[in-house]
């Protein structure tokens, strides 16, 4: 349903951010 949807790009979007954190630990946000 839409709730769903909405909540695995939440999590996708989560989980990219964090891996740009992990890949440059030293870029600005």
């Amino acid at each position: 349903n839409e709730l769903k949807e909405f909540i695995y790009q939440g999590v996708l979007t989560e989980f990219n951010e964090v891996k740009k954190l992990i890949e440059n630990p030293d870029e600005p946000s």
